[in-house]
């Protein structure tokens, strides 16, 4: 679980939660002592460089992994054609919220990542470590490693090399930033996004900078208005075959 600077108190509970947890007791290890900074391209790729598993999977603090997540990943990747894995997108529910729009958002999402292979980040996205690093790893940018890291699948998968693979289960997403912004306004937010990065050559510093109004590393958490904060921690678990005690287990983060 890699540091990334936020001061909201994440890398503490999970420092504490990972002095508790044995590896015999639970088929993980963690290492909570890896710390970057410059935004989420460069704290991803210090995840990889700690971790030593055969498969990466990437994992953003505010996701929730189904079960047996890694047999599922293990098995997807095994098959010839996959290039890489991502779960099906849910958002969580909370009895006291209730979020117009956001079984619909779900219901595109999936479409989106389904048909045109373009999951992102918080569909806690799987490659082999061998593929990942052939094709150069995250780049060294503060947003968009995602789309970056997706892009460059997707033309290897034009190319002939295979697809991008889907699973069925779902990781599932923090309500926090629909539940403040309302669904309709954060993926506005995300198309102009998208749009000013694609089309109008924005750099993904830029695009940074006009989102969060700081520059990398240098805001609060609280000073986010949309989205999870990119200097929250995010995750690299790595997974060494053969399949575990874990495979059977369910996880919670």
């Amino acid at each position: 679980m890699v540091d990334a600077g936020g001061d909201d108190g994440t890398m503490e509970i999970a420092r504490r939660v990972a002095a508790e947890v044995t590896e015999r007791a639970t088929g993980m290890s963690f290492r909570t002592d890896v710390r970057a900074r410059g935004g989420r391209g460069p704290t991803l790729n210090a995840g990889v460089r700690a971790s030593q598993g055969g498969i990466l999977l990437f994992l953003h603090a505010d996701t929730l992994l189904p079960d047996c997540f890694d047999a599922l990943v293990r098995r997807a990747l095994e098959e010839p054609k996959v290039l890489a894995t991502a779960f099906r997108f849910r958002v969580s529910r909370a009895a006291q919220d209730v979020i117009a729009g956001l079984g619909w958002m779900e219901w595109t999402v999936n479409l989106r990542s389904s048909l045109y292979e373009l999951p992102f980040g918080d569909q806690a996205m799987a490659i082999t470590r061998q593929r990942f690093d052939a094709l150069g790893g995250f780049p060294e940018v503060p947003m968009m490693e995602d789309f970056e890291l997706v892009q460059a699948l997707r033309r290897a998968g034009a190319a002939g090399a295979g697809f991008i693979k889907i699973l069925d289960a779902p990781a599932t997403c923090g309500a926090r930033r629909w539940a403040k912004n309302k669904v309709w306004w954060c993926n506005a937010m995300n198309q102009v996004i998208m749009i000013a990065y694609v089309y109008f050559g924005f750099s993904p510093t830029q695009i940074y900078q006009w989102y969060y109004q700081a520059a990398p590393s240098a805001r609060s958490p609280a000073q986010s208005p949309l989205q999870s904060p990119a200097e929250h921690p995010a995750s690299v678990i790595s997974i060494t075959p053969p399949p575990q005690a874990l495979q059977q287990r369910s996880t919670s983060r």
